[in-house]
């Protein structure tokens, strides 16, 4: 009898076959998961982005590092300095200069300065111990008559604190800007006291009879002495800028004949035969006014042309091109200064001291003469002259100063601010 054969479902032979060969048709087994596993997205993130650093170091191998300072990644990674440079910057340089390179434990190099560095004393390494500094390159128990000063976060060191801008008196009083530390004082420069200066106490504040400001609000005599009329209207300016002070007299003048504005001084009393110190800052635009021949900036009240007067008179004449100085009467010894300038603050001073007259420009002096002129005059001018508005200042004026003392007889360092009141 012939078998017949069953025929079989071509799925279930499959299947057979390749759990045979131990494979697998993708289809789930009892509800369990799928044999083979759904391949990752492409643009998936790594789960593991590794170690970062903050600049200006770099991730050089495994190791954050500073690439400013490291001798052996300068710059950049793999940037090794040759032998005798060190990384500053990230740039290998050639030496320190006149400084020492040295090398901490395990850090990098730098230079140092062996002289006075409490780490790396006299050589590389040697360490100044607790209670010593670094001077000259040894170690001392003490800064002997100096003082030791710690500036903050900084080694300490030995300051002169009689002549130190940083330690003046003490440690950490620093003087201020234009003031230097002598004798353990922050002071102005030398000159300033004699000069009477804002800051200071001035030593002949009791003799000065006139010190009108061109300061404030208004134009008047800071010393009491004196009074002050006006002729026009001149105002108080802060321009030109660089004025004593900071602000002036600005006379605005030039415009028509006769119309200049200035202002009159009254003095308590005539300067005479004593000694005195005439001060004032001018700024001159022109030599003289466009409608005459001179430009007033102080002039006698007696006389006129200012040729002989009873006051040190200051003026400029176009045909001299130069600011002039006609210190005593019948003419006097008339001094032209050759190197007065346009469009620039100028301060004068005109110094009398036991019968001899100094004449100074910016605290040089210019000059000198005996003078033993007896001055009568009690009021002046500044801008105009006393028989009316006329001969125009051509600019501004500061602070005029009048002292029955004399005040100079060599150059001198000139206020740059305001003259002091007390």
């Amino acid at each position: 009898m012939k078998k017949q054969w069953m025929s079989l479902p071509f799925v279930v032979v499959v299947g057979a076959i390749a759990a045979a060969c131990g494979g697998s048709t993708g289809e789930t087994n009892d509800g369990g998961a799928d044999a083979t596993p759904e391949a990752a997205p492409k643009d998936a993130a790594p789960t593991d982005a590794g170690p970062t650093c903050a600049a200006p170091a770099m991730m050089c191998g495994a190791t954050c590092t500073n690439v400013e300072t490291d001798n052996a990644n300068c710059g950049t990674c793999g940037n090794k300095c040759d032998a005798g440079k060190v990384c500053s910057g990230g740039q290998c340089s050639l030496t320190c200069g006149s400084l020492t390179t040295c090398t901490q434990d395990g850090g990098a190099p730098y230079c140092a300065n062996t002289k006075t560095d409490n780490a790396n004393c006299g050589t590389c390494g040697n360490a100044c111990p607790s209670g010593k500094v670094c001077s000259n390159g040894q170690c001392s128990l003490t800064c002997g008559s100096l003082t030791t000063c710690s500036p903050d976060g900084g080694a300490p060191y030995c300051a002169n604190t009689d002549s130190d801008d940083a330690n003046c008196g003490a440690c950490g009083n620093v003087c201020p800007t234009g003031q230097a530390c002598s004798g353990g004082k922050c002071q102005l420069p030398p000159g300033s006291q004699a000069a009477g200066c804002v800051g200071t106490t001035d030593p002949d504040w009791s003799n000065v009879v006139a010190y009108v400001s061109c300061n404030g609000n208004k134009l008047a005599d800071a010393s009491g002495k004196s009074t002050v009329a006006l002729y026009n209207t001149p105002t108080i300016s802060t321009s030109p800028a660089g004025a004593p002070g900071g602000s002036s007299c600005s006379m605005g003048n030039g415009g028509s004949y006769g119309t200049a504005n200035g202002f009159r001084i009254t003095l308590p009393a005539a300067l005479g035969t004593g000694d005195f110190t005439v001060e004032l800052a001018v700024y001159q635009t022109a030599w003289n006014d466009p409608f005459d021949q001179n430009s007033n900036i102080l002039l006698t009240s007696s006389a006129y042309p200012p040729g002989a007067g009873g006051f040190p008179t200051f003026f400029s004449h176009g045909s001299t091109a130069a600011a002039e100085l006609v210190p005593g009467a019948n003419g006097g010894p008339a001094f032209v200064d050759t190197g007065s300038t346009l469009d620039t603050w100028e301060l004068y001073a005109a110094s009398r001291v036991s019968g001899k007259t100094y004449v100074f420009r910016d605290g040089v002096l210019l000059t000198s003469f005996a003078d033993t002129t007896s001055y009568a005059d009690t009021v002046v001018y500044a801008g105009v002259q006393q028989n009316g508005p006329y001969n125009a200042l051509m600019g501004s004026i500061g602070q005029i100063r009048v002292t029955t003392a004399g005040r100079y007889t060599s150059s001198y360092t000139p206020c740059s601010g305001a003259f002091a009141t007390q």
